[in-house]
């Protein structure tokens, strides 16, 4: 079955790019056709853009471009230019396209992402694992009726956190299904191959992996807390990339092959971001999730309470429990492949 895929525009952003990434994998290993479907977005649109020369912005992105014009097909196939001949299936996620804060200034509002632009299209409209991003209902009373009834076109019907089971039963009449992130339908192995298929990464010069996408005095006294707890050399898995102030040469965000290898050769990992916490998961290190109500929490209380580590998050310095060792419990492991293999088992019935 030819399938589009229809996330949030990729760019500088790590797990963006590898969602997108291993949910297209995924569905051509269930014998699919997969690519991407692009977001037409007026230029300087994303954050980091402002101020910013479109020379100055490729620079930035050299490295994270080069990556999804290798790995991720139909990079160039304009949402704006879609016909109903082009697809037998969408699929709308991951990450958090559902959240109306982040998708109702794009082009097309909201309703893109429940697929209005379909209406009347002969094609099979399934969601893999879109969020939320947080527990509560965002959008205005008055298109909530109309996105319900986008979403009952939906043929399948799956969401990333266990919020957002709860989101569409309540507030948008749909049953879903509860799923992992696309990330997660891979294996370190996977990720493994993409370090070992690169030329440009490099071992990093530390133990403790840090990725922190909002810095502030609390994280950088745990960062500096957990390095002496565990006799660690903290060392930056990012670039300064959403900095406006940095010079540009801090602010080209590193090859994915050499942020994926940095969980790799990690003794341990501190950061506060969702997907960051994922690898971490998958890679099977030590870690500790500093929570970021901003970026929402719901999809890091979601997570991690699926693996039994809701102790991992620390909100504040007070938090932090100087007798741990942050370590995984044993059966994390077989619980992931136990989701996986339920994720997976939707999709390959939402494509039969």
């Amino acid at each position: 079955m030819k399938t589009g895929i229809l996330t949030l525009p990729l760019h500088i952003n790590y797990g963006g790019i590898l969602q997108a990434y291993a949910l297209q994998t995924t569905i051509e290993n269930l014998g699919h056709e997969a690519e991407l479907i692009v977001r037409d977005l007026p230029p300087g649109a994303m954050p980091w853009q402002k101020g910013l020369t479109l020379d100055e912005q490729l620079t930035i992105l050299q490295h994270t471009h080069r990556f999804i014009h290798q790995y991720i097909k139909g990079e160039k196939n304009s949402l704006s230019k879609l016909t109903p001949d082009d697809y037998e299936a969408i699929v709308v996620g991951s990450d958090q396209i559902w959240r109306y804060y982040y998708t109702c200034h794009m082009p097309g509002g909201y309703e893109t992402v429940f697929l209005k632009f379909t209406e009347g299209w002969p094609l099979r409209r399934i969601s893999y694992a879109p969020s939320f991003g947080v527990d509560e209902w965002e959008a205005p009373a008055d298109v909530t009726p109309a996105i319900s009834r986008l979403l009952h076109n939906f043929y399948a019907v799956s969401v990333r956190e266990s919020s957002g089971v709860t989101l569409c039963r309540d507030i948008l009449g749909v049953e879903a299904q509860h799923v992992v992130d696309p990330t997660m339908l891979l294996t370190s192995k996977d990720y493994e191959r993409l370090i070992d298929n690169s030329n440009d990464t490099k071992a990093p010069e530390g133990d403790l992996m840090c990725y922190i996408l909002d810095e502030t005095p609390d994280k950088t006294a745990l960062i500096d807390t957990l390095a002496k707890r565990f006799g660690l050399r903290p060392f930056r898995a990012n670039a300064k990339a959403e900095q406006p102030g940095a010079p540009l040469s801090e602010r080209v965000q590193a090859p994915v092959e050499q942020w994926l290898r940095s969980f790799r050769d990690a003794k341990m990992v501190i950061t506060d971001s969702f997907h960051a916490t994922v690898f971490s998961i998958l890679f099977g290190k030590p870690f500790i999730v500093t929570g970021n109500p901003g970026r929402g929490l719901a999809r890091l209380e979601s997570l991690l309470n699926q693996f039994g580590m809701t102790d991992h998050l620390v909100l504040d310095a007070a938090d932090f429990n100087a007798d741990s060792d942050y370590s995984q419990p044993a059966s994390v492991p077989s619980l992931v492949s136990e989701k996986r293999q339920q994720s997976l088992e939707f999709l390959r019935k939402a494509f039969t």
